[in-house]
Parts: structure tokens; C-alpha cells; sequence
């Protein structure tokens, strides 16, 4: 567990994984989607906004598919998502006539705009749909690009060996190819899977090879998602300056090519670390604009990092009952996404939370239980100073309600289901 005598820094900085098509319309081709989609946008005069679908009812089925994946990285960076998988619903609902690498090729970038509002089950779905055409018709590269994403997927769940599976797969393939982005790539996403599991030495050296590489390529977008990671890695290896670079780097990155994602996760990292500096004031702005663009693009779980970050400087300046919104607002989210470390996370916090202002012991027991439950699913135990406050909580709570009533309502957190948890969290508020 944590102290929070000083401003709470979270379990780790998340890091926010980015997935982004790569492939446009011929294989092998990569081309300026953002010029390419602007110049339709401007000169046909068409709205993604007011009208998303009028170019499906001007366009051929192909045409239109072809165009929405060349579209796709643009929806992705300007926040237009959820037009972006309106597009796609409609226009795979019927591909006769199309070519398989087109509709292999839709799939995959659909798959990453479901992937983009942390909507995992269709995203997975939608890659592997694409996949098995990539498969049909034998185009590695795509195999390649498609197993990355499936990994990307794989990751915020903990299914951590399945993902390490996909990205070797992937990565065998791209150096056969000797496609130098989709090594890079790999590379991101193996920091990702380290990074997710604590091993921040591997993930550190991991994401300074890609963006040595996307470096090289003049890949804007990635070279600022490589220093976001990066930031993020550094500030757990302890050298906050460098993170800090790193961060306002790929913040100038980000308001210059106008990606609402790529801003709105790097404003609430730097919110974290004005938190840790006990700049309230900051990081309750950074965390609210963070939340506010995440929301506009319909990024759950980046909104709910968001929530948190939220909810830590609402208890540093003793709002708890607002704090405790936040955060129950944020397991929500995560419950529903089925990401496993922050849920635990966000249960200690509350349970920390509850614990400093003595009330609902009970429910200080649920939550420590199941964040234990949840822990030793993924293999990952408390520091030894955490160790010590959390036997200290447990002799405490003891205390207070007996060996007996504790041991009962111990044995029975493992098991209760996070729904009833959620409900649980939510009656909270409400009282």
C-alpha cells in the first residue's frame, strides 16, 4: 500500500499503447493520409461530422472502403472516431465485389478505431476477421501489422503470453520483410508488454530502439508516442527531469499535428507529475483537460486515467466524497474493460482513502481482498514498504471488527464478482 503524506504518484505512469494503421491502399505504400483526407474534406466540401456517410452513397462500395482506410489515421488523430466506425459499419455490411486484401485491409483499420474507444471485444473480432483474409490471401505484411494490434489488445488485459506470442510472430515476419515500421512497431509493443509487467530496464531499452528507428523514418506521430513512453518509463527509473523532456516533447509534437489522443494522454501525465510537485491548481487543469478530450474521442480507458488523476488531487486537497466519485467513476470503466492492474489499483486507493477518514470498514476489507485477489492473479506483489502499511491497515481493521468478522469478510472479497464491487463503489457515492 501507499502513503499519501505526500502527493500519490500512481502504481506506474500508464503508458498509453497506440496502435495506428499502417498500410494504405497498395501494399507496401505509405503515403500523407492527413493531405490526402484534408484535400477530400476541403474540395468535395463533405462533413465527417454533419454527414459521415455521405461519401458511402457517392462512392463505389471498394471506393468507399478504400478511402475510409486512407481516412482512418486522420479520424483517429482529429477525434472523429466514432464517425470513423459508422463509416465502416455501414460500408462492411455489404462487400460484394471487393477485393479481399480491401476488405482485409477495412477490417484491420475498423478493428483499430474500435481499439481506439477501448472497445476490446470488437476490436479482437474485427482483427481477426481481417486476419484470416490477410491469411487467405497470403500477404505477411499484413499478418504482421494485424498480430501487432491483436498484442496491443492483448496487453491492458494481462493476456501477457499471448501477446508476447503475437509480437514474436509479427516480428519474425517484418525482419524476413526487412520492414523497418514494422520492427519499430514491434519493438513499442514489446515495451509495452514490459512495461506493463514492471520491467521498466527492458521497456526503457525497447522503446529507445523504436524511436531510433522512427526517428530515422520522420515518423512525427510515433516519434512523440515513443517519448510519451519513454517519459513514462524514465520517471519510474527515478529520473524525473528527463521525463519530463520527454513529455513536453511530445506535447509540442502533439499540438502540432493536432492529435487529441496523443495530447490529451500527455496532459495527464504531466498531471501526475505537477501532482508529485504539489501543484494542485496544475494538475487538477491538466487532468481536466485531459479527461475533456478523451471523452470527445471516446477514449474510455484514457478517460478513466484520467478520472484518477482527478481523483488523486481531489483527496490531496481533502475532498474526499469527490474523490471518491472520480475513482468510483474510474472502476467502472475498468471493470468494463476488463484491465486488470488498474483495477486493483484503484480499489487500494479508495480503501487507503476510506481507511484515513474511518468509515465503511467492511467495505475497506472488500476492496483490500479483491485488489489481493487480483494482485496474485497477475503475479504482482506489493513493495516491501507497501507490504508493511497493508499489515498495518489488516492489524487495524482486526481491531476493529474482530478476527472472526474479518477472516469472513476477507474470504468472501476473493470471490465476490467486480460487478457487486462496482455496486458496492457506487453506493458510496450515493450515501
Amino acid at each position: 500500500m501507499r502513503s499519501f503524506t505526500t502527493p500519490p504518484a500512481p502504481t506506474k505512469l500508464e503508458a498509453p499503447v497506440v496502435i495506428e494503421p499502417e498500410r494504405i491502399v497498395s501494399v507496401g505504400v505509405r503515403i500523407d493520409v492527413f493531405s490526402v483526407v484534408q484535400t477530400f474534406v476541403v474540395g468535395f466540401k463533405i462533413s465527417m461530422r454533419c454527414d459521415v456517410l455521405m461519401p458511402v452513397r457517392l462512392l463505389s462500395t471498394d471506393q468507399s472502403m478504400r478511402l475510409a482506410v486512407a481516412a482512418t489515421r486522420f479520424w483517429g488523430a482529429r477525434g472523429y472516431v466514432s464517425e470513423g466506425r459508422a463509416w465502416f459499419q455501414q460500408i462492411l455490411a455489404d462487400r460484394t465485389g471487393v477485393a479481399l486484401a480491401t476488405v482485409a485491409k477495412a477490417l484491420n483499420a475498423a478493428g483499430f478505431l474500435s481499439f481506439r474507444q477501448s472497445d476490446f471485444d470488437e476490436a479482437v473480432t474485427l482483427f481477426n476477421q481481417g486476419l484470416a483474409l490477410f491469411q487467405q490471401i497470403e500477404d505477411e505484411q499484413g499478418i504482421a501489422e494485424v498480430l501487432q494490434n491483436l498484442a496491443a489488445v492483448e496487453i491492458p488485459q494481462a493476456k501477457f503470453a499471448l501477446a508476447q506470442q503475437h509480437l514474436e510472430q509479427s516480428l519474425a515476419i517484418c525482419r524476413q520483410l526487412q520492414d523497418e515500421y514494422g520492427i519499430a512497431r514491434v519493438q513499442q509493443h514489446l515495451g509495452h508488454l514490459a512495461y506493463d509487467q514492471d520491467r521498466f530496464a527492458e521497456a526503457h531499452a525497447y522503446f529507445v530502439e523504436s524511436l531510433a528507428s522512427y526517428r530515422a523514418l520522420g515518423d512525427q506521430l510515433r516519434i512523440a508516442n515513443l517519448l510519451l513512453n519513454l517519459g513514462s518509463t524514465v520517471k519510474q527509473l527515478g529520473d524525473t527531469a528527463a521525463a519530463q523532456r520527454y513529455h513536453q516533447e511530445c506535447l509540442a509534437i502533439g499540438r502540432a499535428i493536432g492529435h487529441q489522443g496523443l495530447i490529451g494522454a500527455t496532459l495527464r501525465t504531466l498531471g501526475l507529475q505537477a501532482l508529485e510537485q504539489n501543484d494542485y491548481a496544475q494538475a487538477r487543469r491538466y487532468g481536466e483537460e485531459s479527461l475533456q478530450m478523451m471523452r470527445s474521442i471516446g477514449d474510455k480507458s484514457n478517460s478513466a486515467f484520467a478520472l484518477k488523476l482527478l481523483g488523486n488531487v481531489a483527496r490531496q486537497v481533502g475532498e474526499s466524497q469527490q474523490a471518491l466519485a472520480y475513482y468510483c467513476r474510474n472502476l467502472q470503466i475498468m471493470v468494463e474493460l476488463n484491465y486488470r492492474w488498474p483495477i486493483y489499483d484503484v480499489l487500494e486507493r479508495m480503501a487507503s482513502l476510506l481507511f484515513e477518514i474511518a468509515q465503511h470498514p467492511q467495505t475497506v476489507v472488500l476492496f483490500l481482498g479483491v485488489a489481493d485477489a487480483i494482485r496474485r492473479e497477475l503475479g504482482n506483489a506489493l513493495s516491501e514498504a507497501e507490504a508493511t502499511e497493508m499489515t498495518q491497515k489488516i492489524t487495524t481493521l482486526r481491531q476493529q471488527l474482530g478476527d472472526s468478522a474479518f477472516a469472513a469478510l476477507w474470504s468472501a472479497a476473493t470471490t465476490t464478482p467486480l460487478d457487486a464491487v462496482v455496486a458496492t463503489a457506487n453506493q458510496l457515492v450515493l450515501d
